[in-house]
């Protein structure tokens, strides 16, 4: 039976030596190539590199497009410059790289594999139709395990978890990962998975998605948030590839898929290298210039365009050649303006607006005497507050007495001690473990019987409410 790892993330590879402090690993440098005016982001998962994508954002290189591929903070270096970096790190890097795009492109497309999924999507949901398009491999938008639940607290207890060897089926793929995974950075996963699930219903671009039949790293919770959100992005099976699809088998399909996707969907003229540049052209005076001798032929459908861009401005003429009123902004008779006295605007609202007598209007009335009494004891208080209930001061909380605190700390730090081994993967002593259990067995009786089931000493017979 093929092992499943649990958790959702590119550090399932296989552990390379790290490169020096402040170094750069061998072919995890960010990626940049200039092309026409379609640009193209590519973005590499957690705890990987541009190393995985690279042939990816090459091959959209080769096709004509500008292409970035950058590398996330903390990546590609050594993991405890990764524990030091969280998600708004990567996304604040992936975002300045399409500012750069976005400023020399007339469109751009963003992709991205595992992690780089959800922050492409996390881009889409901010840029809104500044991005043209998405597509994603394997796209990491939910944990598949509970542990993250405890990642907040982890991180301070275990600076690292080991790594676990890359998820490629193609033989000797290699990805070059980290041997460990700070738990630090990955502590910040689940803020980016909620962020982003919370707000996937609202992209809007369209949406390829590459997903390989078996994956190793994640889990089916992904696709089920991704479909619930976007029913009707398009799906692509991976039957020949695990988790790094883009160094995998069935990466030529991905590639040439990507391709055809931001040709499909690119507006602008020079969108796809092999698509004809049409011919621009100045309309003035509302006249439609004629095609040059010796020029590139428009054909009647750029004719009958020009033709259109021409006339739009231009009134329709009416039989006589004037232009017509239209009949929507007759009136059905003449519209007399009366002006409005001073006097009849409004004005402030009476203190009495009912017009009933002063006895009449609904404010309770405070008898005398104890309007009295009470103005001489407190002579800034107002009759309207004679009747407001103030509630006497709540009881200070219980202190905790050293039994109560004992079987607290016994109630969670047993099961807590058991999760924590298991997690890491310590040897548990048979010892151990019945104390564990006799922990929280024995701080659970101690607050149930130290529970106070007796009714308020102050109450009455009946245990009714003090008014």
């Amino acid at each position: 039976m093929r092992r499943t790892y649990p958790a959702c993330d590119d550090a399932k590879m296989s552990p390379v030596t790290s490169a020096a402090p402040g170094g750069v690993q061998p072919g995890a440098e960010a990626f940049s190539s200039d092309g026409g005016p379609v640009g193209v982001l590519v973005c590499h998962g957690f705890t990987g590199s541009p190393r995985t994508i690279r042939p990816w954002a090459e091959h959209l290189a080769a096709a004509g497009y500008t292409v970035r591929a950058p590398r996330l903070p903390g990546h590609g270096t050594s993991w405890q410059d990764l524990a030091r970096t969280g998600w708004q790190d990567w996304y604040g890097e992936v975002e300045r790289a399409f500012g750069g795009l976005a400023a020399k492109c007339e469109q751009v497309f963003v992709t991205g594999l595992s992690m780089g999924a959800c922050l492409a999507f996390r881009l889409a949901q901010a840029k809104g139709g500044a991005v043209s398009g998405i597509v994603v491999v394997n796209p990491s938008l939910a944990p598949d395990t509970r542990l993250f639940l405890l990642a907040p607290v982890l991180k301070h207890v275990i600076p690292s978890l080991r790594g676990i060897a890359g998820d490629i089926m193609k033989p000797g793929g290699d990805e070059g990962g980290y041997g460990r995974v700070p738990v630090r950075a990955a502590a910040t996963l689940p803020a980016l998975w909620k962020l982003t699930a919370q707000h996937l219903a609202e992209v809007t671009q369209p949406v390829l998605v590459y997903r390989s039949t078996v994956d190793h790293v994640v889990g089916p919770a992904s696709m089920a948030v991704l479909k619930a959100a976007l029913p009707n992005a398009e799906v692509r099976p991976l039957p020949n590839s695990y988790h790094v699809a883009t160094l995998d088998n069935d990466a030529p399909t991905i590639f040439a898929g990507t391709v055809e996707f931001i040709r499909e969907h690119a507006t602008t003229a020079h969108g796809s290298p092999e698509k004809r540049v049409l011919r621009t052209a100045v309309v003035t005076n509302g006249d439609v210039p004629e095609t040059p001798a010796g020029g590139d032929a428009t054909g009647g459908d750029e004719a009958a365009w020009l033709d259109l861009i021409a006339r739009f401005d231009a009134p329709a003429p009416g039989a006589d050649g004037t232009t017509p009123w239209p009949e929507r902004e007759d009136l059905a008779g003449p519209v007399h303006v009366t002006p409005i006295a001073p006097e009849a605007l409004p004005r402030e609202p009476p203190a009495n607006p009912s017009g009933l007598p002063e006895h009449l209007w609904p404010r309770r009335q405070v008898p005398p005497d104890r309007r009295d009494a009470r103005q001489a004891a407190n002579p800034g208080a107002s009759d309207l507050d004679e009747e407001h209930y103030v509630p006497p001061p709540p009881p200070p909380l219980p202190k905790l007495d050293p039994v109560t605190k004992g079987a607290w700390l016994a109630l969670f730090g047993g099961p807590f001690y058991l999760l924590i081994a298991t997690a890491v993967g310590w040897s548990i002593p048979g010892l151990a473990a019945f104390l564990a259990v006799a922990a929280f067995i024995g701080g659970f009786a101690v607050l149930v019987l130290r529970m106070d089931s007796g009714g308020p000493r102050d109450s009455g017979p009946d245990d009714g409410a003090v008014v």
